[in-house]
């Protein structure tokens, strides 16, 4: 089952590491229980021949793109209501969005989306006549399920951690939770429109970065996560040789950037929007990571972010 994951994935064995998990494996093992039932992926890893898994992987691969679309149309709802919050006011603490017709199983990544994009927790809600459901994300500073405690009275239920929760609330008390909620972030948070401080490690060249040996040991420094994030380097006056809109939807930029006598290729997820206003040399902040695209893997740089250098 692994093993026709990872050929539908177009991941090798040898490249396997926490980011191809988190962005190429594991979103497919979840895509079933996000729009079906969690059963499929299952039936995936416990396949006894070549053939059923061949089957059940393609079956979520087709499932996982159809999750992608998904999200892309809810998310630009979510962004809809909130630029029409935005141009009535300031944006409140915490960001309450929702509709009738998104799926349960999306609003996890919609509230996280907004909440990594506008550094402000948010929550998406799934409107039901009697009942509705939520998944809620939040920002460092913020305890998620722990605000949600203080409002226990108006909930169903509810679970979670400091970062991700959900909740079922009766639709007619909407209005006193949203209420409840954003007085406690506004207590909690101090909020600017200025983007949050990013701790930089090192400032150094992609040509110094990717060298071998220095690309080896950042790779060993890994698995990388929430308490050991990867690397981040800051590059200066990066010369930028080539750049593209790649993605469904065209939502991602891919760059070709030049170090010294190398010209390396980079990938910044989420920001497609910038193609066309990229300048000829840019300030880059970024990280080494395995581009295994078609089952070779190479060095190249993930961008976070970048401005005119």
């Amino acid at each position: 089952g692994l093993s026709a994951l990872m050929a539908s994935a177009r991941v090798s064995l040898g490249a396997v590491d926490t980011e191809t998990l988190g962005f190429k494996l594991i979103p497919r093992l979840n895509a079933a229980g996000r729009l079906d039932h969690a059963g499929l992926s299952l039936d995936l890893l416990t396949a006894a021949d070549p053939g059923s898994a061949a089957l059940l992987a393609a079956e979520l691969d087709a499932m996982n793109r159809e999750r992608r679309a998904l999200t892309g149309r809810c998310l630009d709802e979510a962004l809809g209501q909130v630029d029409a919050l935005s141009r009535s006011g300031d944006l409140p603490a915490l960001l309450f969005v929702g509709s009738q017709t998104w799926p349960p199983g999306v609003l996890g990544l919609i509230a996280g989306r907004l909440a990594d994009r506008l550094q402000r927790p948010a929550v998406a809600l799934c409107f039901g006549t009697d009942t509705s459901r939520a998944s809620a994300r939040s920002v460092d500073g913020f305890d998620m399920v722990g605000a949600l405690r203080q409002a226990d009275d108006l909930l169903l239920r509810f679970g979670g951690h400091r970062q991700a929760a959900g909740f079922t609330v009766r639709t007619a008390d909407l209005y006193n939770l949203r209420r409840r909620l954003q007085s406690i972030a506004e207590e909690r948070l101090a909020l600017s429109d200025s983007a949050p401080p990013v701790d930089v490690d090192a400032e150094a060249s992609p040509g110094v970065v990717l060298e071998h040996r220095n690309f080896q040991f950042v790779q060993a420094l890994a698995p990388f996560g929430k308490d050991n994030p990867a690397p981040l380097f800051l590059g200066r006056g990066i010369r930028v040789a080539d750049s593209r809109t790649v993605g469904r939807g065209r939502g991602h930029l891919k760059l070709r950037v030049a170090s010294g006598d190398r010209v390396w290729d980079a990938i910044a997820f989420g920001k497609g929007d910038m193609a066309g206003t990229i300048p000829e040399r840019v300030d880059m902040l970024y990280r080494a990571s395995i581009d295994d695209w078609g089952g070779i893997p190479r060095a190249q740089l993930t961008v976070v972010d970048l401005r005119s250098g």
